[in-house]
């Protein structure tokens, strides 16, 4: 379950997306036949940053990012991510 709190800075058409946010899990450790044992919550820090190119008035979207995410706990693994989309505003 992802929360998140993210901007858009816009010059024109043109605009910078960014946002900081916390994915929730909800995890369990597994016996040797995969079986769920111990249930536990963990998470990952998820950011983003971001391209938007959007008309003013016009309802074509066109948007690239890197929307990183960082495990905390006993790990502290960085794993890149990112995306790229088409979309219409309404």
């Amino acid at each position: 379950m992802p929360f998140g709190i993210n901007e858009i800075f816009s010059f024109g058409k043109h605009h910078i997306e960014a946002g900081i946010g916390y994915v929730v899990i909800r995890e369990a450790t597994r016996d040797v036949e995969n079986n769920p044992q111990d249930w536990f919550w963990s998470g990952l820090m998820a950011g983003r940053i971001g391209y938007r190119y959007q008309k003013p008035g016009d309802r074509l979207i066109l948007r690239a990012s890197f929307t990183p995410f960082i495990e905390h706990g006993t790990t502290h693994e960085f794993h890149p991510s990112g995306g790229i989309s088409i979309g219409y505003g309404f």
